[in-house]
């Protein structure tokens, strides 16, 4: 759900820039963060159902009955791939729908602004690639390991999958996608690999921001009336 906060973060610099540093601010970001960690604390408290069979001396899920199974198996499948995926999703249109109205209205004007302002619509396409390329990952570690959950629930997968080597190898995939962002960054920007580099040398990163993005001069007018 960080990825979320991101991409809605991400919506709100790029298609309402005039109201970026009214919405979002140090205290509110805190504040975000700490609820999504809150939140998914409470939801993991879901895997009480694991109990330790002692006959077999393992860890296994009992649920009372076949409704709560089905219940839970949807409810994580949702909240876990379905959800995140479509909320991911619609900034990114949303912001792709900005940028072209903005190139066609640049096209519209003389050469020379249009040149001025592609340097800001490109920059603004590699945070949209960067975007896009973290959400089909999100997608590609998690589904796995949430789709056979879910099987699992309704009875299609049979009850020794939990724990299993194809569980935990699904498993360690969806944690994957914590190792995968900041690898992606590394690779896609300069900015990052110099920030990582500044960070062991405990020295200050300076220059422009990751994502390149400075408000145009049409978005600078606008503020300044």
């Amino acid at each position: 759900y960080l990825l979320i906060a991101i991409s809605i973060e991400r919506y709100i610099a790029i298609v309402h820039p005039v109201y970026f540093a009214m919405i979002l601010n140090r205290r509110r970001v805190k504040f975000i963060i700490l609820l999504i960690w809150v939140l998914n604390y409470l939801i993991t408290a879901t895997f009480s159902f694991f109990i330790v069979n002692s006959y077999a001396g393992r860890c296994t899920m009992i649920f009372s009955t076949d409704y709560i199974s089905i219940l839970v198996g949807t409810a994580l499948f949702v909240y876990r791939v379905f959800f995140p995926s479509l909320v991911m999703l619609i900034p990114l249109v949303l912001i792709v729908r900005k940028l072209n109205r903005q190139a066609t209205w640049f096209r519209s004007k003389t050469r020379v602004i249009a040149t001025e302002d592609n340097i800001y619509l490109a920059a603004r396409s590699r945070v949209i690639q960067l975007m896009l390329i973290v959400i089909l990952v999100y997608v590609f570690c998690w589904t796995p390991s949430q789709f056979a959950f879910l099987l699992y629930t309704l009875s299609v997968i049979p009850s020794w999958y939990p724990y299993s080597i194809y569980h935990r190898t699904l498993t360690l995939i969806g944690f994957f996608n914590s190792c995968a962002n900041p690898i992606i960054y590394t690779l896609r920007h300069s900015q990052f690999r110099q920030a990582i580099m500044d960070i062991f040398k405990r020295a200050v990163t300076r220059g422009n921001s990751l994502f390149g993005y400075r408000p145009s001069p049409q978005e600078t007018a606008k503020r300044s009336r």
